[in-house]
Parts: structure tokens; sequence; C-alpha cells
């Protein structure tokens, strides 16, 4: 019979994540009823269970139990085959080095920064800059860590991994930007691939990404203490004139134009029309037409493709030996979801190699085109782009019969070098 037990805490707080995956992989029912901080937290009734008035709180029939990280436990060690704590002692003592690590060098940082964006508390820029540092740091240390390993103890999912990801789940979110997770390569990959296996996916549902480091208001006067302080301390220097305007340029140059009626219009947008019919559009009407003789499609697009205003583009990915069961399938899908703002401009072939066998892990690659002679674009609006290499072709590399039968091929689901394809997406 499955277990059932109550967790009082309010909608979408990362500590509540912790116990709600763990629950999941233990196989337990949590019920979760609306809960208001301010009004369920200071009832009698609540202050018996939590005398502090904090959530979260996990009530069983034999008692109720405070701090998440006591609550996961609680849960995970519910069954032994989950491996949720270790398959030797000395994984378990790893999984709780890094549960007491988050703790101490991620989650209480983490808060620091954000909860005055939240509001929930005072911002102090000194304070608040301390702890974007200390955040940074920890998320150095993890990369480190995860640049040779899937999990951060053993071959699986444990406890660790479920509180670690739910404590970055609100700095993926609301802070770390694109800039920042250039940083953190094999980090992102970590958190990209955890947050989509299904009992993540179950209580995270979908988490987008940063695209613009959130902040809290700056206190009255704060700006000029902190500036103060920074020159003290050797911060950076102001900008003289002659670099201010430099700035003002760039910034100028990289705003979308406009039209005379004051519509916006992308950069893409404004590119002139290609003078061999090409466009990005009619190639996919032709491709989606073309479903059942690709190849033939092929011949238009080499008849029409022009190089002054789109490109094509080799990916493949830079850790293709991680790459080694069925979570590969979860990466395809979760790169071209999050290429979706690029609909228009783009369209890509995105394909795992059936390789397991010979290499012991999928080779994933795939052909891209785009409006416009660069990638900026998809630099931009996927963060997992950086994860892979990128190779323009080039009008001699086009020129080679080879290099074009690889890139018709991508087009037509069809294998090459020998190698079938084990799974293939398209984006158009």
């Amino acid at each position: 019979m499955a277990l059932t037990y109550t967790l009082l805490d309010y909608a979408g707080d990362f500590r509540a994540f912790k116990a709600q995956i763990a629950a999941r992989y233990s196989g337990i029912t949590l019920e979760q009823p609306k809960f208001t901080v301010g009004v369920d937290n200071v009832t009698a009734e609540f202050l018996a269970l939590s005398p502090a008035g904090k959530v979260p709180v996990l009530v069983t029939e034999d008692g109720a139990l405070t701090q998440s990280n006591a609550i996961a436990r609680f849960l995970a060690r519910h069954r032994n085959d989950t491996g949720l704590t270790g398959s030797s002692l000395l994984e378990s003592a790893q999984v709780d080095q890094w549960i007491d690590w988050c703790l101490n060098e991620l989650e209480l940082p983490a808060v620091m920064w954000l909860f005055p964006i939240f509001g929930w508390m005072p911002n102090d820029i000194d304070r608040t800059n301390a702890a974007k540092k200390d955040v940074l740091s920890a998320l150095t240390t993890l990369d480190a860590h995860l640049a040779d390993c899937t999990f951060l103890v053993g071959n699986a999912v444990t406890l660790a991994d479920i509180i670690v990801v739910s404590t970055l789940v609100s700095p993926f979110k609301m802070v770390l930007d694109a800039n920042q997770r250039k940083r953190f390569p094999h980090l992102l990959r970590y958190f990209t691939t955890l947050i989509n296996l299904p009992h993540f996916k179950a209580v995270l549902d979908e988490v987008p990404l940063c695209r613009k480091m959130q902040a809290a208001p700056v206190p009255k006067g704060g700006a000029a203490k902190g500036a103060k302080k920074g020159a003290k301390k050797g911060g950076d220097k102001p900008l003289t004139k002659k670099e201010k305007k430099a700035a003002a340029a760039k910034a100028a140059a990289a705003k979308p134009k406009k039209k005379k009626s004051g519509r916006i219009v992308h950069r893409l947008d404004a590119l002139p029309k290609s003078k061999l019919g090409m466009s990005m559009m009619g190639w996919k009407s032709v491709f989606a037409n073309s479903k059942k003789s690709p190849f033939q499609a092929m011949e238009w697009f080499w008849a029409h493709f022009d190089d002054s205003v789109f490109s094509i583009w080799f990916q493949k990915f830079k850790h293709n030996e991680e790459n080694v069961n069925w979570m590969v399938s979860n990466q395809l899908a979760g790169f071209t979801q999050r290429t979706d703002g690029l609909r228009k401009w783009a369209m890509g072939a995105f394909t795992a190699m059936d390789t397991l066998a010979a290499k012991g892990f999928y080779e994933v690659e795939g052909v891209w085109l785009f409006k416009g002679t660069d990638m900026q674009e998809m630099i931009e609006q996927n963060p997992e782009a950086e994860l892979y290499n990128w190779t323009k072709l080039t009008p001699a590399m086009l020129a080679d019969p080879a290099v074009r039968q690889r890139v018709n091929n991508f087009w037509a689901g069809e294998g090459h070098d020998g190698v079938r394809w084990y799974q293939s997406n398209y984006f158009y």
C-alpha cells in the first residue's frame, strides 16, 4: 500500500521541490494543501508542528518533521532499491557531503542574492554582491566536479542531485543569464539533463532559463555608496569620455532597425532578399511537401541556396562520450525546444548517430540553415549552443560533393559514413 504524507509549504518553494522529487522516486504520495505564509503559518495548530513558524513541514502519523533536507532524507530512505542514498557506505557519505556542501556553500548565498529580488528582504548592495560572488564560486566548484561525471555521486541520481538541482532552479530562472551560463558548461549540461528526467519534470515542469539577469531595486543612496567603496577597493574605473562614446555607438548599432511606420524590424528581416529566390519559409514549404522524396527537395535547395543571405553550419556535441543511454533523446528534444524562438530564421536536422555498440556512446550531430552569415541569434537564444562545436560551410567546402551529400543525408534523415541514425529531430 502506497504511503501518503502531508507537506505544508507554499507553492513553488524550492525547498519543497526536494521533498516532492524524493517522494516520487520512493513511490510516496504527498498531499500539499493550499498554504499561505503569513496566515497559515501563524496559527496555533501550525506552531505546534513548527515552533519557529517556518516551512516546509512534513506531517506523518507518527509526528512532524521540519528542515527541508531532513524531510528529503526521510522520504529517500523509505526504499533501498532507488539508490538515492548511495550504493555503498562511501557513496552514502558522499551524498551527505554534497547535501551539507549545498546548504552552506550554495543555498545560503543564493537566498541572500535572490530574496531581495523577490522583495522578501531589504537589498543591501554589499551583502548582495558578496552573495553573488559566493554563488558563482560555488558554481565553479560544481562545474569542475561535473567535468568528468554525469551525477554528483556514482552513476545514477541520488538525493544529492535532487537537493542541488532544486536549489539551482531559481538561480537558473532569475539570475544566471546566457553570459553567466557560458562559464559553467558542465553544470549547464547536468542541470538541463536532470530537470528533464521524468520525476524531476513532474515536479518542476518547464524551467525557462534566464534571459536577463534580474536585480533588486537599488536602495536610496546605495548606488553612490557602493561606487565609492568599489573605488577604494580598486574596483572598475569610471569610463573615459572616449570609452563612453564607443560604448554608446556599439549599443546603437545593436539596436533593431525601425521602418518609417515605427515597427521594430529584426536585423535578419532587414537583410536584402535573395537574388536566387531563396527564403526560409519557401525552403521549409518545399521540405515539408517532399517528405516522401527528400533528396528531390535538396535539388531545389541547392538551386536556390544563396550564401550572401544564408549560411549552413555543421554541429557536433563536445561531450559525446557522455551520451551512453536513452537520455540522449531528452538532449535532442531539449535543444530543439530551447531554439523555439528562431523558427522564423532557422531550420535544423539534429541527430543522434547509432554508434553506441561501436564506440560506447551516441554521437550527436546536426546541420543547420540560418538566415544571415553568422549564428548570433542561436548563441543568444539557446544557452546549450555553447556545448557544441559549430563549423560554417564555406563556398569552397560546399564545392565538395561529399560535403553536399552529408548535408543531403541530414535533411533526408539518412545515415552517413556507414552509420544509421538512432534518433532524428527536425527543427522547422
